[in-house]
C-alpha cells in the first residue's frame, strides 16, 4: 500500500471527514515560513561535526547527561555523495535519504501522547485500527484515516476531552486555569498555545490560534462544554496537526536536492523513536533554539534523552518490535496437550520475561548482539518450572541463569519467543521463518495456495513429516530455507519446554543447517544456532535494519545501504550496544534529511 500524504490549504484545524484528512493541499508544507523555520544551509555536512548547537538550551535528562561522549561516528556523513564534492565513501555512491511525507501517529504513539500531554488513561487509544509490518506498527503503508476507522478517532477525541474537562482537579492541573471561569478567554488562550504546542508538537501559527478560538466562541454558551474548551480539545485531537508528523524540510543547499528536516520536525522523530512518545518541552525548547540543526547537536540531545527514564520505554519497543513478541499474544496451544501447564498467567509471564531481558539490555552498554548468547534471564515462579529452574517465591522475579542442561541461549531460547513461533507439527517452519526474517532480515515468501496439509501427510517422526512435506516441488524452495533452522530448535515443545522425544517418541538430535546465507553451515543445538547466527554478518545489518524502520517509519531502501553497512558491521563485530545504535543511526543522513 502506497502511502498517501496529505497535504492542507487553508488553515484547517479539524477533521470533518475522511475526505478533508486526505484530499486537501497546502498549509502543513507551508508551515515552516510562518514559523521563520525555513531551513538555513546545513553547516555540518562534510565532516559529521558541525557549529549549529550543543543542545544546552532546553537540554534535557538529568543534571550532567548532556554531554555527548567524545566518539568517532560509525556512519560517514560527508556532503552529498551524488553531488561533485561529497567526501562519503564510493560504495555509498548511490545513498540518498528516504522520502518527505506526513507520518500518522500509531495507536501506540497516540495512547502515549494523550498520556504524557493530557494525563489521559493511554489504554483509551486501544481501540484505534493498527497493525504491524515486520514486527512494527508506525510503518506509514499502514496507518491511514478513511471513512472506515474516523470513528475511531473522533470517539478518542470526545472520551479524552470529557476525561479530562469533566473532573476540576485534572482539569486545574492540566491547564493551570478553569476554561469556564471569570478568565475564561485568556485561560482558553493560554490552553490552545500550551497543549497545542505539545500535541501539534511545535508552536501554532496566529490562524490556528484564531480558528481554535473562534471554535470555543461557537460553543461557549452551552455548560456542557466547559466554557468551550471540549470542543477545542476535540478539535486538536482530530487535528492533521496532531495525528501526523510532519516529516518534509526544507532544501538544503548543501546537498543540492535533499530537505533537511527541521529543529522541531526532528525533535519528533528523536522523542518517537527514543522515547516511544511526544517531545518534551525541553526538546521542544532545544529545537526552537536551533541545537538540531547539525549532528553534533542531535548527538548530544539523542544522548541526554538516553538518561532520561523513557528512555527504556522506546528501546524496549523497538527490541520488541525486532523480536516480534507481539506473536506471543495470537498463539493459542493446544488445551489438552498442555492442560494444567498452559495458561494465560504463564503467557504473561513469558513476555515479562523477555521484557526484563531487553530492558536491561537498552539500559546497559552490552554488545546488542549478546542477546543471542547470554546465558543471564529473569524468572518468576512459572517460568522458573517452565525452564525446570530452582523453585522461586510467588510473585518474585529474580535474575537467573542457564546452564548446559537447559541446553538455552540467548533470547532465541525464552519461552515468548518459542511459544509465539510454534504451531502444532510445523514449528520447525515457524521457528526457521522467524529466524530468517527477524534476525537475518531474510523475506519469505509466501506459501504457494496448492500447499498440501502437513497434517495429513504420514510419517514416522516430526522430522520425517516435514522432509516429505520439503520433497513436494511447490514447497522444496521455501523450506529449504527455513526448516533446518527449525530443526536446532526442535528440542522444546510448543510452549519451550524441554524434551527429548518428539511426539512420535522418536529421539531428538537438534541438528540444523542455515543454508543461503553468509553463515552457512551445519549446527546442533540452540547454542550452536546462535553462535552462527552471531557470527553471520547479516545478523548485525538486520538489527540495524530493524533500528531504522522503527525509526523512520519504513522499510530499507537503496539509500540506506551506506548507514546499515556500517551499523551492521558495528553491531555484528565491534559490539555495538543497542544505546549507542540508535544513537549513530539519529546522527546519520538517513535520520535528519529527507528527499522530497
Amino acid at each position: 500500500m502506497s502511502f498517501q500524504r496529505p497535504v492542507f490549504s487553508g488553515s484547517i484545524v479539524v477533521i470533518a471527514t475522511a475526505a478533508v484528512l486526505t484530499g486537501c493541499v497546502g498549509a502543513i508544507e507551508g508551515e515552516a515560513d510562518q514559523h521563520g523555520m525555513t531551513s538555513a544551509p546545513s553547516a555540518d555536512r562534510g565532516s559529521g561535526s558541525g557549529s549549529g548547537g550543543n543542545g544546552s538550551s532546553g537540554a534535557m535528562g538529568p543534571p550532567g547527561a548532556g554531554a555527548a561522549p567524545p566518539i568517532v561516528p560509525i556512519v560517514p556523513t560527508g556532503g552529498n555523495p551524488s553531488q561533485p564534492g561529497g567526501s562519503a565513501p564510493a560504495a555509498c555512491a548511490a545513498a540518498a535519504p528516504g522520502p518527505a511525507g506526513l507520518r500518522r501517529l500509531s495507536r501506540r504513539e497516540v495512547g502515549r501522547t494523550i498520556a504524557e500531554v493530557l494525563g489521559a488513561n493511554a489504554a483509551l487509544a486501544d481501540a484505534l485500527p493498527g497493525t504491524s509490518i515486520n514486527g512494527f506498527d508506525n510503518n506509514t503503508g499502514t496507518l491511514n484515516v478513511d471513512d472506515g476507522n474516523l470513528v475511531y478517532f473522533k470517539t478518542l477525541a470526545e472520551e479524552v476531552a470529557k476525561a479530562l474537562l469533566g473532573d476540576a482537579g485534572r482539569r486545574m492541573a492540566v491547564l493551570g486555569c478553569d476554561p469556564a471561569g471569570a478568565d475564561r478567554q485568556n485561560c482558553l488562550r493560554a490552553m490552545i498555545t500550551g497543549l497545542g504546542r505539545r500535541l501539534y508538537r511545535r508552536p501554532l501559527v496566529q490562524a490556528q490560534i484564531d480558528e481554535l478560538l473562534a471554535v470555543a466562541q461557537k460553543s461557549a454558551s452551552d455548560p456542557t462544554t466547559t466554557g468551550g474548551a471540549g470542543p477545542v480539545l476535540e478539535a486538536m485531537l482530530l487535528s492533521p496537526y496532531f495525528l501526523y508528523r510532519r516529516e518534509l524540510g526544507a532544501p538544503d543547499q548543501a546537498t543540492k536536492g535533499w530537505n533537511r528536516l527541521d529543529g522541531f520536525e526532528l525533535a519528533s522523530r528523536l522523542s518517537y523513536f527514543l522515547w516511544g512518545g511526544p517531545p518534551s518541552d525541553q526538546l521542544l525548547a532545544t529545537a526552537a533554539a536551533g541545537a538540531l540543526n547539525s549532528a553534533d547537536g542531535v548527538r548530544t540531545a539523542a544522548t541526554a534523552m538516553l538518561a532520561d527514564p523513557r528512555a527504556a520505554i522506546g528501546l524496549q519497543v523497538l527490541a520488541e518490535g525486532w523480536l516480534r513478541t507481539e506473536s506471543l499474544r495470537e498463539v493459542d496451544p493446544d488445551p489438552i496437550a498442555f492442560r494444567g501447564v498452559w495458561s494465560e498467567a504463564l503467557r504473561s509471564s513469558m513476555a515479562e520475561e523477555t521484557r526484563r531481558v531487553l530492558a536491561q539490555a537498552a539500559a546497559g552498554n552490552s554488545p546488542v548482539i549478546d542477546l543471542l548468547t547470554s546465558q543471564t534471564t529473569f524468572v518468576d515462579a512459572r517460568v522458573a518450572a517452565l525452564y525446570g529452574m530452582p523453585a522461586v517465591a510467588g510473585g518474585t522475579w529474580t535474575q537467573a541463569s542457564f546452564t548446559p542442561a537447559h541446553r538455552r541461549s540467548g533470547i532465541l531460547t525464552h519461552g515468548s519467543v518459542l511459544t509465539g513461533n510454534a504451531s502444532a507439527g510445523a514449528s520447525p517452519i515457524l521457528r526457521g521463518k522467524f529466524v530468517r526474517e527477524a534476525l537475518l532480515c531474510h523475506v519469505a515468501p509466501d506459501p504457494p495456495p496448492d500447499v498440501p496439509d502437513i497434517k495429513r501427510i504420514t510419517a514416522r517422526s516430526e522430522r520425517d513429516r516435514l522432509d516429505k512435506h520439503r520433497s513436494v516441488p511447490a514447497c522444496q524452495g521455501c523450506h529449504q530455507l527455513l526448516d533446518p533452522i527449525g530443526f536446532g530448535l526442535e528440542v522444546f515443545d510448543d510452549i519451550g519446554r524441554l524434551r527429548d522425544k518428539d511426539s512420535y517418541g522418536v529421539p531428538l538430535t537438534a541438528q540444523g543447517e542455515i543454508v543461503g546465507a553468509k553463515g552457512d553451515g551445519a549446527f546442533v543445538g540452540p547454542d550452536g544456532l546462535a553462535a552462527r547466527l552471531r557470527a553471520d554478518p547479516d545478523t548485525g545489518r538486520c538489527v540495524a535494519a530493524n533500528a531504522l524502520r522503527f525509526a523512520l517509519g519504513r522499510a530499507e531502501g537503496a539509500g540506506d545501504e551506506c548507514a546499515l553497512s556500517a551499523l551492521g558491521a558495528a553491531a555484528g563485530k565491534d559490539g555495538l550496544s543497542l544505546r549507542r545504535l540508535v544513537v549513530e543511526l539519529a546522527v546519520s543522513d538517513n535520520f535528519r534529511y529527507v528527499h522530497p
